[in-house]
């Protein structure tokens, strides 16, 4: 399906170059629109892949894919990570972390038992997240809370590496 879908760009293109409109606007209005054309059918196959064996709704479902959310901020002395993980209790989440990322790890517990599901757009089950940080810290001095939902995460930022003159003997 998908080589039928890249042999179609290619015939536009090699038409749009036998036609010498390589460079001109209306060459790349028709590339665009079909690239555009092609991504959304690609996000829509998808979509309908992840919501048939998962059974959530389309947009939560390709959001799902990437939990938790996360922001990560900066001061002066550290960097922050926080992750968004509503009804999810400490025991049930789990953070490594090294000089360079930090991984989120742990299970959100189903929240009603013997109930049937008839529609679901919450993530539930194991998760795990690796985040790269923007700069090395130091992980050892790490301390982690859980507040109102949110995991917070504050690490202390490494030492700037030291410039040395080294004299030529």
């Amino acid at each position: 399906m998908y080589k039928r879908n890249s042999n179609h760009l290619y015939n536009i293109v090699s038409r749009n170059i036998v036609l010498g409109e390589l460079m001109s606007e209306r060459f790349i209005d028709d590339i665009r629109r079909d690239i555009e054309r092609e991504l959304s059918r690609l996000l829509r196959d998808v979509e309908n892949l992840v919501v048939s064996v998962s059974r959530k709704t389309p947009v939560r479902a390709i959001k799902g894919l990437v939990f938790p959310d996360v922001d990560i901020y900066e001061t002066e002395d550290k960097i922050i990570v926080v992750a968004n993980l509503p009804g999810v209790p400490k025991d049930k989440v789990s953070v490594h972390a090294t000089e360079n990322a930090v991984e989120i790890s742990g299970e959100v517990p189903e929240p009603l038992k013997g109930a049937r599901l008839v529609s679901r757009e919450r993530i539930v089950g194991d998760f795990v997240r690796l985040i790269r940080l923007p700069e090395k810290v130091k992980p050892e001095g790490a301390k982690a809370k859980i507040e109102n939902g949110l995991l917070i995460l504050e690490l202390p930022r490494a030492e700037a590496e030291k410039r040395i003159k080294i004299n030529i003997e």
